[in-house]
């Protein structure tokens, strides 16, 4: 039978007066696809879709299967899926223009490439779940119905797009089963092609795992549904991941992942695995070349080598059941109520714990009357919370966003993510900084330029609460970017998700080297640790210290990092490890690991640790054993919680630092913490708080200069000390965002009848 319209168009053939045929490109069951230049944008070349009619037995087929992309293409908007440009008819025949993507289909780059690396095939599947994610959480879920190898496209950096919409329709609540069973062999589940139920998200979970096991084994996934090993194909695989593509392949929809959302936690997971980080790291480095860097010093650029020597305790075997416990007690449950991490503490609460307590319900109170517009209710009421409680900055800068909105002038949009409640509660000092620069930044730009609302989201100190939050920023595309998280460790979280989305993430204090390689779109404004933590090791040792115990929080990284650190620079000076161990999270007795550092006989002990109550219980088993060694550690310098249980019990601490209020940042910095002062109750600002108003001042002049698209902001971000633009000069010192500057100073400071003493100074 012949074709209504089989006959391919010639090259050069110009459609509507603008789109000139280049190339063709492939055909498929209802379609043909070309590469087309536009006539009217010289340069820009575009895919042109043309709707094929093979047989007009089914033409009314095809027509809804064309009508019904074009129709979802034109209404979604996702980095992994094609733009839609144009629709339109032209000698009976119907045409899409789309976004043109070069690369490859997943299918044709397995079959060119081989298998990847595993880091590699799960981050594919990280923004398959994703763009699933984001076409699911429509306000009327779209499922995709045909995830496949081939209707995927790896594009020249790497990265998914979606393609092939003709299979895709609105899930229906109430429906018992899809109008027509449809799909492809191996990828569809039974409930789509069996059309034994209505296929729903986690059918498109089913096929998103299906492509997996081929990017995985290099084989079709078997159309025998509950047949699939992955084991045989591949012996070296993670058991994390052969369990994960397993449970999505369950015949029984029940048994698989019930949203994206939740598949993609898991995926989050397995990615924070430090062997996949390494990975991501040389995998999918940015290109940087485009931008080329300001001359550093060869000191600064060389990063200590990292080795664990003889004697350093060596990670666990990476077995599921160990690997799985381990990322449980480390990242997921860190969490730890007030009343345990204050249980030395007799039972009391940290001063800025017990203002919360005080002041958040009647903060909850302030956002509801904003929400009913009721702006100078909340402002009034937030002006009492402030006048009583200074040292709450949560309240300042949510009457900074009410006197905003009360405005009615044009705002910027800035989300903020941190921790001011649970273990990691001491994030609240960022918002110190921002609140300062929010309110200083709207009193000198009102009736000239957007003032700036901070939307803050506080994750409880909860690492599920911060990837949830996270991918809900994320996947909005109204925010041009974010500021926080709190530590290294939460920001190395959510980079997957950031990258994914490409939104950029500014963290103001995270210092772990490997932040400035996690990808392109994180950032952070201060310096690595390293040549602080190189500046106490060597304090040390210059004051004559000969034997060190090192101790180590066992579920972080940045502080196994500082342990690796001060090790290698104390052993380079000619000293001795007496002693290396690493202490649980939420450790509050220190008795035994002190009495086993004075059995070594060491002289002095390097806390790898910034939480504060961590550094003051073991200044307290030191008090109780009668044993007073030279300590140092790396808690926020001229922060006064410090001193919550005595300025005795710290007596003679030492901490490094790059920032010293009314030292760094001369005249300007004086003024900041005269101003800080003032503002906090006298409360005095750390590298914390300076960084953090330093962010913000760089993230507004970014957004005044390029505006809040992602990209555009992106790229201005990483152009800070570069060739492009100067390193920032903020009164925390002169820093760039994505590579370590190392202009900045570091501080010995020395704790003495309970005030803050400068020691030592070294030079970047």
């Amino acid at each position: 039978m012949t074709s209504i319209a089989s006959t391919r168009l010639e090259l050069g053939t110009t459609l509507q007066e603008r789109y000139r045929v280049l190339q063709f490109i492939g055909r498929g069951g209802m379609g043909a696809v070309y590469s087309c230049e536009d006539l009217r944008l010289p340069g820009k070349k575009w895919a042109l879709k043309e709707m094929i009619l093979h047989d007009p037995g089914v033409a009314e087929q095809v027509r809804d299967s064309f009508t019904r992309e074009a129709r979802f293409l034109a209404g979604l908007r996702h980095r992994s899926l094609p733009s839609i440009v144009d629709v339109f008819s032209h000698a009976n025949r119907q045409y899409l223009v789309m976004e043109f993507i070069e690369g490859e289909t997943l299918a044709q780059r397995i079959e060119s490439q081989g298998i990847p690396s595993d880091t590699v095939a799960l981050s594919w599947a990280l923004e398959l779940a994703q763009v699933l994610d984001y076409l699911h959480r429509q306000e009327r879920p779209i499922i995709f119905r045909d995830l496949k190898p081939e209707n995927i496209m790896i594009n020249l950096e790497g990265h998914v797009k979606v393609i092939d919409f003709g299979l895709a329709r609105h899930f229906e609540p109430g429906k018992r089963r899809d109008t027509q069973a449809s799909g492809t062999v191996g990828y569809a589940p039974p409930e789509q092609w069996e059309d034994s139920g209505q296929s729903d998200p986690r059918s498109d979970i089913y096929a998103l795992a299906a492509t997996l096991y081929f990017v995985l084994t290099g084989r079709p996934p078997s159309p025998i549904y509950g047949s699939h090993r992955i084991r045989p194909y591949r012996p070296d695989i993670d058991p994390g991941i052969e369990a994960l593509v397993l449970r999505c392949l369950q015949p029984d929809p029940s048994q698989r992942y019930s949203s994206a959302a939740e598949l993609i936690k898991d995926l989050l997971i397995l990615l924070s695995d430090d062997k996949h980080q390494g990975a991501i790291r040389l995998e999918h480095a940015p290109n940087r070349e485009s931008l080329p860097r300001a001359t550093r010093s060869t000191k600064m650029e060389k990063l200590p080598n990292m080795r664990p020597p003889v004697g350093f305790p060596k990670r666990l075997p990476s077995t599921l059941g160990v690997g799985l416990v381990l990322f449980l007690v480390g990242l997921l449950l860190p969490w730890v109520n007030l009343e345990r991490a204050s249980q030395r503490e007799g039972g009391t609460q940290d001063k800025i714990s017990e203002i919360l307590i005080q002041t958040d319900p009647v903060k909850d109170q302030t956002k509801k009357l904003v929400e009913q517009k009721k702006y100078k209710e909340a402002i009034a009421l937030l002006d009492s919370i402030f006048t009583r409680f200074p040292e709450d900055p949560e309240s300042l800068i949510l009457k900074n966003n009410a006197y905003a909105a009360f405005s009615g002038l044009e705002t910027y949009k800035i989300p903020v993510l941190s921790s001011w409640h649970g273990a990691e509660r001491e994030g609240i000092q960022i918002l110190y900084g921002l609140a300062l620069a929010q309110t200083q930044l709207n009193r000198n730009r009102i009736g000239k330029s957007p003032l700036v609302e901070l939307l803050l989201f506080d994750d409880r100190s909860n690492n599920e609460n911060l990837l949830s939050i996270a991918s809900e920023l994320t996947s909005n595309e109204d925010y041009p970017l974010i500021i926080g998280p709190f530590t290294s460790q939460q920001t190395r979280l959510i980079a997957p998700l950031a990258n994914g989305k490409g939104l950029p993430v500014v963290a103001p204090i995270a210092s772990d080297p490997q932040i400035f390689s996690t990808g392109q779109y994180i950032f952070s404004a201060a310096d690595p640790d390293t040549t602080k933590i190189q500046a106490i090791a060597s304090y040390l040792y210059d004051q004559g210290h000969r034997r060190v115990a090192i101790l180590t929080d066992s579920s972080s990284i940045i502080s196994r990092g500082w342990g690796e650190t001060f090790l290698e620079t104390f052993q380079d000076k000619g000293g001795r490890i007496a002693l290396v161990e690493e202490y649980p999270n939420n450790l509050v007795d220190f008795r035994e690991l002190v009495g086993e550092a004075r059995q070594k006989e060491a002289d002095c002990i390097f806390m790898a640790e910034y939480r504060i109550p961590p550094v003051i219980n073991l200044c307290e088993s030191l008090v109780d054993a009668n044993w007073r060694p030279t300590v140092a550690a790396q808690t926020a310098v001229f922060s006064d919680s410090l001193f919550r249980r005595g300025e005795s019990t710290v007596e003679g601490l030492y901490l490094s630092t790059y920032y010293v209020p009314d030292i760094t940042g001369g005249q300007e910095g004086k003024d900041f913490s005269r101003e800080f002062r003032q503002t906090f109750g006298g409360h005095r600002p750390t590298h914390r708080e300076a960084n953090s108003y330093d962010t913000l001042k760089l993230v507004v002049e970014t957004l005044d200069a390029v505006g809040t698209d992602r990209e555009k902001v992106k790229d201005y971000l990483a152009s800070y000390g570069t060739q492009a633009r100067e390193a920032y000069q903020g009164l925390s010192g002169r820093f760039a965002l994505d590579s370590a500057l190392g202009a900045r100073k570091s501080y010995i400071i020395k704790v003495e009848q309970g005030a803050y003493k400068v020691v030592d100074v070294g030079q970047p």
